[in-house]
């Protein structure tokens, strides 16, 4: 007897918000680590995945990027220590194709901004959504937090 399920429309997600605050406090020396400087060493390079989790991901999806300073302002970081807009780079929007489950894109930030500014930690956030596929709303949002010393040498 085979008999129909209903399984779970696709969502997308950032596995990197699941701790909760990605914290660069110290040099990342593993063998696959969670950021790292361009080959001249004025970009921090932050790699972030973005998964659709389903069993239907049988279509293209636009993944939409944002920043997001109203969820730092809500977490009660001051407006002092969120990373200008002009201090990062990374795409407005990213292809996942059909079929796939993920789509990877960098976050790029100044290196000389961290260096030079005398704030403890610059904290930066963003968001994901899509018109073609729903956000999981508890993992759509990235919240990083950069101990700007860690980056002086």
């Amino acid at each position: 007897m085979i008999v129909d399920a209903n399984f779970p429309e696709p969502l997308i997600y950032l596995p990197l918000a699941s701790t909760g605050i990605l914290d660069i406090s110290e040099p990342d020396t593993s063998e696959t680590p969670q950021f790292f400087l361009n080959p001249e060493g004025s970009k921090l390079i932050i790699p972030v995945g973005v998964y659709r989790s389903g069993l239907t991901n049988l279509s293209n999806a636009t993944i939409d990027i944002l920043a997001n300073t109203d969820t730092l302002l809500s977490m009660g970081f001051d407006l002092s220590l969120i990373l200008p807009q002009d201090k990062s780079i990374f795409p407005e929007s990213i292809e996942m194709a059909n079929g796939s489950e993920l789509a990877i894109f960098e976050v790029e930030i100044d290196r000389q901004y961290l260096i030079d500014t005398d704030l403890e930690e610059v904290v930066f956030a963003l968001t994901v959504n899509s018109a073609q596929v729903e956000s999981n709303e508890e993992l759509n949002t990235l919240v990083i937090r950069i101990k700007p010393d860690v980056f002086e040498n």
